[in-house]
């Protein structure tokens, strides 16, 4: 068997593990392309900011929330911006936290429909209500897309992590590549 990589290089294998990941899923409405202070990472991108500054989390899931939790830390103001009032979280306790944590204001249901970048400081979001946000930076946190891959189909040719499991969590896509592993050692 052989397999072309995306650099169209040809490498012979006996097993292929295609474990390909996820992707942040991108929030869309008007000017969110010209903005340069969009992240997907509070953990990464959060030290850019400071207690001066406000900050928008876009999303109603775990990553929103918890997002949201932390970088309360950092940050003198969060909005926490979600569509819906049904929050899909998964541990109620972060829910409490976060009502009962003071610097982080939510906002729901309501959606940013537009988004300008006045100044290096102030980013302005405009939302369906008619309610405007100056926020420092926005971190978009409405969820994850699996990376897809095009493969023909032939042996030797596994799948685990995000290509073949509903959920998308670290320890999921680990147990996954666990099965692919055994399955390699148990064809010998």
């Amino acid at each position: 068997n052989i397999a072309v990589d995306t650099n169209g290089s040809i490498h012979p294998f006996d097993y292929l593990v295609l474990a390909c990941g996820v992707k942040p899923r991108k929030f869309v409405c008007d000017g969110i392309e010209s903005i340069g202070r969009v992240h997907t990472c509070a953990v990464c991108d959060g030290g850019l900011y400071g207690k001066a500054d406000e900050v928008v989390v876009i999303g109603g899931g775990d990553t929103a929330f918890g997002d949201a939790l932390y970088l309360s830390n950092i940050v003198g103001t969060v909005h926490l911006v979600s569509r819906r009032e049904q929050y899909r979280i998964t541990n109620t306790s972060v829910l409490d936290k976060v009502k009962s944590t003071g610097n982080i204001v939510i906002h729901a249901p309501r959606t940013i429909v537009e988004v300008a970048d006045v100044t290096d400081k102030c980013i302005i979001c405009s939302m369906d209500n008619g309610e405007r946000l100056c926020a420092n930076a926005i971190f978009s946190c409405i969820g994850y897309e699996p990376n897809t891959i095009d493969v023909a189909d032939c042996d030797n040719v596994f799948k685990c992590g995000v290509c073949v499991e509903k959920y998308h969590q670290v320890s999921v896509a680990v147990g996954s590549g666990a099965k692919v592993a055994l399955d390699i050692i148990g064809s010998h």
